[in-house]
């Protein structure tokens, strides 16, 4: 069974706020129990940016497809990603500018989001519709009281654009309390160690379902 992941970079390993290693990443947790897998992950990609990688990887004819991305499109923004392009190629002005805006009330007020629904819904049909194999999809993590505190709007946000991903996807994969109360870092939504392994499980219920592994 050949297994393609594409995620944003809560498939990735990481130094901060806390460590997890390449090898507790629930994507490796993965591999090695199914090996034939591609794995394409990339740190801040919106569903647009993984849309694109799909035109790439769906050469790989993969039975299986696990997506998780989602956060990075409906995170509430002070600038749109056309406005911040726009302060970094004004080099020290721009930073000023960014330093000036990244408040609180800019972004209650802006309510801006790399993605609006109506794209983020466009963007995960065309990745769905690209496979001719079940596409698992992943639901953002849920937020909490001190992620809300540091990014006002976080957590309505969340809950409109999983509503999104399970209309979308007939396989999607809830979480529940405990990765909220245990498996989350300290910067409120990238996965630690407990949080990788619990979804590494809820995945590999789904997969044995669909592939029975050789016997020794």
């Amino acid at each position: 069974m050949k297994i393609l992941i594409l995620t944003d970079s809560l498939g990735l390993p990481r130094y901060k706020p806390e460590l997890c290693t390449f090898d507790e990443t629930w994507p490796i947790l993965i591999k090695n129990k199914y090996p034939n897998i591609l794995q394409v992950s990339i740190g801040a990609a919106t569903s647009q940016v993984l849309l694109k990688q799909v035109n790439y990887q769906k050469a790989f004819e993969p039975d299986i497809v696990i997506l998780q991305v989602g956060i990075v499109d409906c995170a509430p923004r002070f600038m749109t990603r056309k406005e911040l392009d726009f302060t970094y190629a004004l080099g020290t002005v721009g930073k000023g500018l960014r330093f000036l805006l990244n408040r609180q009330w800019i972004k209650r007020l802006r309510k801006i989001s790399y993605t609006n629904e109506v794209q983020f819904k466009e963007n995960i049909n065309k990745i769905q519709n690209s496979f001719n194999c079940p596409v698992i999809a992943i639901e953002i993590l849920p937020s909490s009281e001190q992620y809300e505190a540091s990014l006002p709007g976080i957590t309505a946000k969340i809950s409109a654009y999983n509503e999104l991903l399970e209309q979308t996807f007939k396989q999607y994969i809830h979480t529940d309390d405990f990765i909220f109360a245990k498996g989350i870092m300290s910067d409120n939504h990238h996965l630690n160690k407990i949080g990788h392994n619990y979804l590494y499980q809820k995945i590999e219920a789904i997969l044995k379902k669909s592939w029975k592994q050789p016997q020794d």
